[in-house]
């Protein structure tokens, strides 16, 4: 299996900011799943940010098992990023008592979405079938059919991995297929 490494230098560096922004609002998550309010759209405001409006057909909260579900055109909408996906689970975890981390990880222990997930955030885009967060190491992997786009750039994958502490990306094949990167330089670049 191949793979491409990134290290968060230069223009190549920049699908690694989906995993950033993916977490800050998948982390939004978590103030609906507590409230636990049954509605089919909801609206938050988090303190000094901006609202996150996550949207879809159904939401399922269960308490027992620590889980929330939102399905079928799932929305998630930011100023600054958007997400949609057919199917998303928030796990949580419960906090140890005098443990107030909530800004680092609000008790969240893995996103994951599922079916046609697709990612767009400043003129950015990234498609998979699946996009999992594990809040305790800070990796985004997205896996089945990634494709990454910027412009006229692009890299499609079977998984890519982002390590958000260590900004940086790995990109692998499936076992038919090299990864492919096409990239565009600028008059500038030159």
């Amino acid at each position: 299996m191949g793979y491409m490494k990134n290290t968060a230098q230069g223009p190549s560096a920049r699908p690694a900011r989906f995993g950033m922004v993916f977490l800050a609002v998948m982390s939004g998550c978590l103030w609906f799943c507590l409230a636990a309010a049954a509605a089919e759209e909801l609206e938050l405001g988090l303190e000094g940010e901006e609202p996150t409006r996550i949207t879809s057909q159904k939401l399922m909260y269960n308490q027992a098992s620590k889980k929330v579900e939102f399905f079928g055109d799932v929305h998630v909408v930011r100023p600054d990023f958007q997400l949609w996906c057919q199917r998303m689970q928030v796990f949580l975890v419960e906090k140890k008592a005098g443990n107030d981390n909530s800004r680092e990880n609000p008790g969240i222990d893995k996103i994951v979405a599922r079916e046609a997930v697709r990612l767009k955030m400043e003129g950015r885009q990234a498609e998979s079938e699946e996009a999992v967060y594990e809040a305790s190491s800070r990796v985004l992997t997205l896996k089945g059919g990634v494709m990454l786009k910027e412009g006229l750039n692009e890299i499609q994958g079977e998984k890519v991995v982002f390590y958000l502490e260590e900004k940086r990306s790995e990109i692998y094949s499936s076992e038919d297929k090299q990864v492919n990167a096409v990239f565009y330089s600028t008059k500038d670049e030159e």
